[in-house]
């Protein structure tokens, strides 16, 4: 088993905290020792739940920094483009880096 294995089964043992300075393995221990067959179909259900949640996650948070990374490109791409059309030399153009450089740090 895995420690997301155990954990499940302390919880499905009614378990939800661990005594301070206890290990999951003495809890399981503790708690009635290795898992019977059904407590075991049991954790390796609950245990892939848990991997299909966190994986769903992931795969959002993954669109999202996307999403994120497309949209700063574009910034990149037209800050690029101002700058070839002779933007750094407008006089309001040292003065748009200080706000900048004020609001990073």
């Amino acid at each position: 088993m895995i420690k997301i294995q155990y954990m499940k089964l302390l919880e499905l043992r009614g378990i939800n905290e661990l005594e301070k300075g206890q290990s999951i393995f003495e809890a399981v221990k503790d708690s009635g020792g290795n898992a019977t067959i059904q407590e075991l179909a049991e954790t390796n259900r609950l245990a892939m739940m848990y991997f299909l949640e966190r994986s769903q996650k992931m795969e959002l948070d993954n669109l999202n920094l996307k999403k994120t990374n497309e949209s700063m490109q574009k910034d990149v791409d037209f800050m690029r483009a101002l700058e070839a059309a002779g933007v750094d030399n407008w006089e309001g153009y040292d003065i748009a880096q200080d706000i900048r450089d004020e609001t990073h740090d």
